[in-house]
This record gives structure tokens, sequence and C-alpha cells, in this order.
């Protein structure tokens, strides 16, 4: 965020929108079922699928996600370092 010591900076940085982009992806992956309209389930009727939502994400954000980026971290500390490969110049000849 640009700007962020002013007062749209200093709101979008606020711990709540922080967590929000934190879970996202989970929040991304489960609202498909329960934010359905054409659905009938009452699973899909406000407030009910909101807190199906955001309940959901949170457990997958806790049992999967992070603990899958613990795993990818220790695999990164594992392999040896590797030199990324340099692109050709687009003004080679």
């Amino acid at each position: 965020m640009t700007n962020h010591d002013r007062r749209l900076g200093r709101i979008l940085n606020a711990a709540p929108f922080l967590f929000v982009g934190w879970i996202s992806y989970s929040l991304y992956l489960w609202q498909q079922p329960f934010l359905n309209r054409a659905s009938q389930s009452p699973l899909t009727a406000v407030p009910l699928n909101i807190a199906c939502v955001v309940a959901l994400a949170l457990l997958s954000y806790y049992i999967v996600e992070r603990p899958a980026l613990r795993i990818r971290k220790s695999i990164e500390r594992a392999l040896p370092a590797r030199p990324r490969a340099a692109l050709p110049s687009p003004y080679a000849s």
C-alpha cells in the first residue's frame, strides 16, 4: 500500500483487513458452495452462509495452508541455493 501513513492507508493496514488478506485464498476457495444464489439449501441463506464460509476458511487456513507453507519453507531451506537463470537479452544478436 503506497501512502500507508495517510488515512486510507492506515485503515487498509489495520489488523482486521490484514487478517482478511491472510485468509483470502481460503475465503476464495470456500465461497462457491455457500454463496450460490441458485441453491435452495439452507446453508446458502444469509447469514448462515457467511458464517460457514468464514468458519471453513479459518479451518482450512490453519489446518492446511499454514502447515503447507511451513513444509515449503523447510524444503526450500534444505535445497541448495541455485542461481536464477538469466533471461536472454532481447537485443542480443
